[in-house]
């Protein structure tokens, strides 16, 4: 799936020291362990899929970029434990979890990550960070909706019917002449509306 030109602009806008993902802090009742938030995630992840997608990049950026499955997609590397000093207050915690946030989200991976914070104030909090391109606005309440429990005794997750196996990776070959006959098609239908945001942002419009 390609990129919108709304969600592409956040890709384009964004520097080293601007970057372009949100960070929030969800605060769990209970002392869980990384491994349960590993293993919650596990068995659920298949219910959003961009979650195991990554981006690819069209050769002489002719349009804009679009989603693919990442064939080296590894868990744990989006959901990491963060380790912080024993009895740490979660007054404590928010600045260091902030610092976090800090870095640009590897472009190679899919665009999130979770940092598990076990044993604050009795508690566990999750460091949650998804870059806009990827989840915003009503995409990131529906993915939320689907990953959270709101129950106290959930129903079981319901396995999906085959394992999931990534998609090849396109060629830059196959992302160029996919673009191309994209981009005449759009010719052949006449001008397109331009995305204000993008005007807005002072974008060229590929």
């Amino acid at each position: 799936m390609r990129l919108s030109s709304h969600d592409a602009s956040f890709l384009y806008t964004e520097t080293a020291s601007g970057p372009m993902h949100g960070v929030t802090l969800s605060v769990i009742e209970g002392d869980l362990s990384y491994q349960d938030v590993l293993d919650y995630h596990e068995e659920r992840i298949h219910l959003v899929p961009r979650f195991r997608q990554r981006l690819v990049f069209v050769p002489g950026n002719i349009a804009h970029p679009k989603w693919v499955d990442d064939p080296y997609f590894d868990l744990k590397h989006h959901i990491q434990r963060f380790d912080v000093p024993e009895g740490t207050t979660l007054e404590e915690l928010i600045p260091q979890a902030l610092t976090l946030g800090e870095d640009l989200l590897d472009r190679s991976k899919p665009l999130w990550k979770t940092y598990v914070a076990e044993n604050i104030d009795g508690n566990t909090v999750l460091i949650q960070m998804s870059h806009h391109a990827m989840l915003d606005g009503a995409s990131a309440v529906e993915a939320a909706v689907v990953m959270v429990d709101h129950e106290a005794s959930p129903p079981p997750i319901e396995a999906p019917a085959t394992p999931w196996r990534p998609a090849p990776l396109p060629t830059p070959l196959d992302l160029w002449a996919e673009a191309v006959d994209e981009n005449v098609s759009k010719g052949l239908r006449g001008p397109q509306p331009i995305d204000p945001a993008l005007l807005a942002q002072g974008n060229t419009i590929m």
